[in-house]
């Protein structure tokens, strides 16, 4: 993936005509092809993860299980249960090396909420591991350190609204990062392993230096009082880029100064992912993906097929596959068309 360049300001835009109406060239809206779908899930799908390999797709869904399939029979291989079926599952992943999928899930109980990750062998299925207090994670891209965002808020007794860093196999503590108010909201590891971002419901992006320590971030980031539900930083590691619904927002920040570059009206997804050939790509509202680029260039990619509002998102390693989750409980294969 190659280095991008920074956004220029703000642009019009025409909130009248949806989400992809941008005063902005704009490219011929694209259709992909869809190749299959998938059933068995019993709610609506939350997460989608594409092993390293290309060869199985992890799901997860609001009906209390991951599942994972063969990628190109679509057959379903194995089911994830946790520990309570009552629970919602936000989130699934797989490691880099493919050895690890990590699983996240939570229940409310009153006004408490309570996770759960558990780190699952990706070749037996077996649980090798688990840890209370959270449910959205990331591995890092060198898969030694799983990140794990705890559901607490300050003055929470039981749970803090603390990042942990574990070992993926044992559950180990490596560090623990301290500096939010209240719940995580999103996480993303920078491409060299050196930095990480933590978004929190206390409308704060933290970014940490690794390498330096994790005693305390090096920047914080805000975009007025907005809760950001998604981040993913440049190939280069040298741009970070974060979305928040509420205002529909797409904000590019500097690394490491912290600091807002630009930022455009993209619309209110809580999806932000780069695609291989460096496009940013998100969900748009309803049943379309668009991708955006660092010039300002846009494309639509139109997705006949789902019954309900596109959820969840992976993309196969090599870029020619996309997969969705949507809330018509349905997991969809399509084939991209080519970008210009």
């Amino acid at each position: 993936m190659n280095a991008c360049s920074a956004l220029p300001g703000l642009i019009r835009h025409c909130r009248g005509f949806g989400v992809v109406a941008l005063a902005l060239m704009l490219s011929s809206p694209a259709e992909a092809q869809e190749k299959a779908t998938i059933l068995g899930h019993l709610g609506p799908i939350t997460s989608l993860g594409i092993s390293p390999d290309g060869k199985l797709l992890a799901s997860a869904s609001t009906d209390g299980t991951a599942r994972i399939w063969d990628l190109q029979t679509q057959r379903q291989l194995d089911t994830l249960k946790v520990s309570d079926p009552s629970m919602l599952v936000p989130s699934v992943s797989f490691s880099p090396d493919g050895k690890w999928i990590a699983t996240g899930s939570y229940q409310r109980s009153g006004k408490e909420v309570q996770g759960l990750v558990t780190v699952w062998d990706a070749a037996t299925r077996k649980e090798a591991t688990r840890y209370r207090g959270g449910a959205l994670l990331a591995f890092s891209p060198d898969g030694k350190a799983l990140a794990v965002g705890n559901l607490g808020d300050k003055g929470n007794k039981q749970i803090d609204p603390d990042v942990w860093l574990l070992e993926p196999a044992t559950g180990k503590k490596l560090a623990v990062l301290v500096g939010h108010q209240r719940q995580t909201t999103a996480i993303a590891f920078s491409s060299d392993n050196r930095f990480l971002a933590t978004a929190s419901s206390d409308g704060t992006i933290l970014l940490w230096d690794l390498r330096k320590g994790p005693e305390k971030p090096i920047g914080t980031m805000r975009e007025g009082d907005l809760e950001v539900t998604a981040l993913t930083f440049s190939p280069d590691s040298k741009r970070l880029a974060s979305i928040a619904p509420r205002d529909g927002n797409l904000v590019f920040w500097d690394v490491p100064q912290a600091t807002q570059l630009s930022k455009q009206f993209a619309g209110r997804s809580p999806f932000l992912r780069y695609s291989p050939d460096s496009h940013v790509v998100i969900i748009g509202s309803g049943r379309d993906l668009v991708f955006f680029d660092f010039n300002l260039k846009k494309r639509k990619i139109i997705l006949e097929g789902h019954r309900g509002d596109i959820r969840a998102i992976a993309l196969s390693p090599n870029g020619r596959l996309i997969a969705t989750g949507a809330s018509d409980k349905t997991i969809k294969i399509w084939e991209m068309p080519k970008t210009d």
